[in-house]
Formats: C-alpha cells, sequence, structure tokens
C-alpha cells in the first residue's frame, strides 16, 4: 500500500481514485479470499439478494482500519500538496469548474 503512494506520486497523475482491494469472483485475489476463509464462495450471491456488504479484502498483518488510514493519507498527500493546489487553481475554467472542484475538495476533507 506504501508502494502503491509512492507510485502515485511519481507518476503524478491529474486524478486518482484510491480504492480497498475487492476479491470479484474466479479472480486470484478471490480465490485467495477462500483459501484463507476470509469470504465465502456465495459472498456475492448474497450480496445481489440481501442487504449484504461488499467484502474488502484485508491481508494478514494489516487491519481494515490501518487500510483505510492509508486511503485517507493518500488522497490528502496527493491532492492537498502546493504543487497540486496551484495546478488546480490555474486550471479553473469558470465558476461552476471552480465549485465543483471545491466540492470535491470538500469531500476528501470531511469524508476521508
Amino acid at each position: 500500500m506504501q508502494e502503491s503512494i509512492r507510485f502515485i506520486k511519481k507518476l503524478d497523475p491529474d486524478y486518482i481514485d484510491v480504492l480497498l482491494a475487492v476479491p470479484i469472483p474466479n479472480s486470484r485475489l478471490f480465490k485467495e479470499a477462500l483459501e484463507e476463509k476470509k469470504n465465502s464462495d456465495d459472498v456475492w450471491e448474497k450480496i445481489s439478494k440481501e442487504d449484504y456488504p461488499i467484502p474488502i479484502y484485508v491481508p494478514d498483518g494489516v487491519t481494515l482500519k490501518e487500510m483505510t488510514k492509508l486511503q485517507t493519507k493518500a488522497y490528502k498527500t496527493f491532492y492537498f500538496n502546493f504543487h497540486k493546489i496551484l495546478k488546480e487553481i490555474i486550471e479553473i475554467s469558470s465558476i461552476r469548474d471552480m465549485f465543483s472542484r471545491l466540492r470535491t475538495a470538500y469531500n476528501i476533507l470531511f469524508y476521508y
């Protein structure tokens, strides 16, 4: 996860989305999650039929809380640095665009 954050910084893309790993049926991660008994074979059937949470894969040695903390760190270190803020300000093309960018900043600040 730390390597992914460093990789994002190195690439310096315009935007990022940092998601937690979801084991999709027939994927390698899904098979690993089954072997580790971290989800059941019918988890996606349960999701489709009832109000069942989408599984997040949490590897051994880390907690979901630690993973979400790193997710927050990735968003905030990427979007809230001087270079990125200046670039966003320079690229504002209209009042509507400015409010859209401010709304995005607000969401990152208060929801991550």
